[in-house]
């Protein structure tokens, strides 16, 4: 008992991660619109000395140039689309890529949190609605993969273009000054990670299911082997093409290549857990093997679907496949 590693709590395992990915985002709007109102005020203020250290111009006037400039912050003119305000734009213009830069880079912070926001509501309905029956737990995983896989490729480029222009606008604005090697690795970081999901998204899966156990023939097990036959018969489906027993405490069917001891076999394999099948009554037992062969009836065509996960080898149908 003493040498068992301490557990780790729920909020840290699983909380505080998924926390984490609002960090950069969430930082970067606050960060970004910082930037832009401290630039208002630097230009404000220039626009305010400028306007008081004119000599020609009464002080009523004076007035009005200030109180203009004080409600129309820089920032909203150089953002602003209307004709009338290019003439305004014009005098700002070695400003214009700042403004833009941080207007940019609120968007894409905000595109990443209400992604992460989406998903997370997404995926909780598909869960709740997985629950219902098993074509239910299929069309979740169908509809759930790809939003998974378009909210990650939104994050990882999302986040690392933030983390690139962080890099150099946070000790800008801060210390007035940027340091080309932090920008350097955290560019050479992000491209690698917008790299490594590229791979990962569009890598071919290698859909060989790797098993460990012993093949069981009918020689080996006449009596299951017999009773297998006679659910399969009552399910109007044929019996698979090969039993596998192993330790693992999971029972499977699949239509997956299987490697077994170095050799590829073909067709369909039902897995059985030997550990399992000890700690079962007959009903109970017949109950699983009911339970997997009805995996391939409930295929429309009659035929074991291919697992999603190939490496787990679950398979999931549904009743309009």
């Amino acid at each position: 008992m003493k040498n068992q590693p301490p557990r780790k709590s729920f909020f840290k395992q699983h909380i505080l991660p998924a926390l984490l990915v609002f960090l950069v985002p969430g930082f970067s709007v606050w960060f970004f619109g910082y930037a832009e109102r401290d630039t208002d005020k630097e230009i404000l203020s220039s626009i305010e000395h400028q306007i008081n250290g004119e000599r020609n111009t009464t002080d009523a006037q004076k007035k009005e140039a200030l109180a203009f400039w004080q409600n129309a912050p820089v920032s909203k003119i150089m953002a602003s689309k209307k004709p009338e305000a290019a003439e305004l734009q014009s005098m700002f213009e070695p400003a214009k890529s700042r403004y833009a830069i941080f207007r940019w880079m609120k968007w894409t912070a905000w595109v990443c949190l209400a992604a992460v926001g989406a998903t997370f509501v997404l995926v909780g309905v598909s869960v709740a609605f997985a629950f219902r029956s098993q074509a239910a737990q299929y069309w979740s995983l169908r509809i759930g993969w790809p939003i998974l896989r378009t909210s990650a490729l939104i994050q990882v480029v999302g986040q690392a273009t933030l983390a690139v222009f962080l890099s150099y606008w946070v000790t800008a604005v801060f210390a007035q000054s940027y340091y080309v090697k932090l920008v350097a690795v955290i560019g050479l970081l992000a491209g690698l990670a917008v790299f490594a999901l590229a791979v990962a998204i569009f890598k071919k899966v290698d859909p060989k299911c790797e098993v460990s156990g012993k093949m069981l023939s009918e020689t080996d097990a006449p009596g299951l082997w017999q009773r297998i036959r006679e659910m399969a018969a009552k399910l109007h489906t044929a019996p698979p093409d090969r039993v596998v027993v192993g330790i693992t405490p999971s029972f499977f069917v699949t239509e997956h290549p299987v490697a077994l001891d170095g050799a590829r076999h073909e067709g369909r394999t039902l897995f059985l857990s030997l550990p399992m099948l000890k700690i079962l009554s007959t009903e109970e037992a017949d109950a699983i093997f009911g339970q997997e062969l009805a995996h391939r009836t409930r295929c429309g065509r009659g035929r074991f679907l291919r697992s999603w996960e190939s490496l787990r080898c679950i398979s999931n149908c549904s009743a309009t496949d």
